[in-house]
């Protein structure tokens, strides 16, 4: 199973749909994720995703976002800092500070946005 994301597919079936917790109002403080969630508000701090947990973001994260061995994060909205693959799946569709893959998949889709 792959997910279908603008005419292409996203090899992490996780993240559609089957994130059912979704957050649309503001996280304080650094976050570590042990369950799915797609992010549709704003995170004020880091953002880590933990292994077997799918983060789908569409809002605003104003600190770094860390992806762990067995983690996948769709990055379809701003990540201020960097976001960091470290053994993870990674597609990034929006805008994000930087990139650094330490392991792990990363995707970076031609129409994404990165360094401003």
């Amino acid at each position: 199973m792959a997910v279908i994301l603008a005419s292409r597919e996203f090899a992490t079936p996780r993240l559609e749909p089957a994130i059912v917790d979704t957050e649309r109002g503001s996280l304080h403080g650094p976050q570590r994720l042990v369950s799915d969630l797609r992010l549709r508000g704003t995170a004020d701090d880091d953002i880590t995703v933990t292994r077997d947990v799918a983060f789908d973001l569409q809002g605003r994260v104003n600190g770094d976002v860390t992806v762990l061995a067995g983690g996948c994060a769709l990055i379809r909205g701003v990540v201020r800092g960097t976001v960091i693959n470290n053994g993870g799946t990674v597609e990034i569709l929006g805008m994000v500070g930087r990139v650094t893959t330490l392991s792990g998949s990363t995707t970076v889709a031609t129409s994404a946005v990165i360094g401003r």
